[in-house]
Parts: C-alpha cells; sequence; structure tokens
C-alpha cells in the first residue's frame, strides 16, 4: 500500500457523500483490498458457517 493508494482511495470515497447504507458493502470490500485482507465471505444457509461476513443473522430469544 503506498500513499497513493490511500489517496486514491480517499478521493474515490470522499464524493459518496450521505450514502453511507447504499456504498458500506463497496467501501468495504475496497477498503480491506487496500489493506491486504480478505473481504467478508459470501453468508451461506448454515449461521455456524457464517463468521465473517455482512449482515449476519441475529436470533433473539425474548422468554419474556
Amino acid at each position: 500500500m503506498t500513499d497513493a493508494d490511500i489517496q486514491t482511495f480517499i478521493d474515490r470515497w470522499v464524493r459518496s457523500g450521505g450514502s453511507e447504507r447504499a456504498n458500506y458493502q463497496s467501501f468495504l470490500i475496497e477498503l480491506c483490498g487496500l489493506l491486504g485482507v480478505d473481504p467478508p465471505e459470501p453468508s451461506v444457509d448454515d449461521p455456524t458457517q457464517d463468521a465473517y461476513v455482512f449482515e449476519k443473522a441475529i436470533i433473539f430469544d425474548n422468554r419474556d
């Protein structure tokens, strides 16, 4: 990762304005690429296998 890579990333995303919800997955995938780490995996039908995904399912136990 070079200073130019970082600046290119910043310049690309500074224009996104208030569209955080619309752009967050693209932003995070590109950030992972910039940092040299794996992006999140696709979700599967087995929640126990979804350790590193976007929007992990949460099961609520409302025993009230």
